[in-house]
């Protein structure tokens, strides 16, 4: 196939080799890329989830030696949600990726 070029511009071949090679090389990059961005979002999530939590545990913990019982229990439910949250969309996402495997299965 690259013969017929070759009788057109006998540079074209090579040519046509090389911008293939560099769009694979380009697009092995792009995955690296992305590769790299999801683990640092990872690390990013396990690592500001847990202080979101902390910080208002503490601020409910200093609200309710305070005197500000209401606005303390309120804090708490926000620390509380903000731990429960995720694991609620996980045990969705499991859930609903077994029933996904079932159906395959069938």
């Amino acid at each position: 196939m690259l013969a017929l070029y070759r009788d057109v511009d006998p540079t074209l071949p090579g040519r046509i080799m090389a911008m293939a090679e560099s769009e694979q090389a380009a697009a092995q990059e792009d995955r690296r890329t992305l590769v790299r961005a999801e683990a640092f979002s990872v690390r990013m999530g396990a690592i500001v989830a847990p202080l979101i939590v902390l910080t208002f545990s503490i601020v409910a913990i200093a609200l309710f030696w305070g005197g500000q019982h209401a606005t303390a229990l309120v804090s708490l439910a926000a620390a509380m949600a903000t731990a429960i949250g995720p694991q609620i969309m996980e045990w969705r996402n499991r859930s609903a990726s077994q029933k996904a495997a079932r159906s395959d299965k069938k």
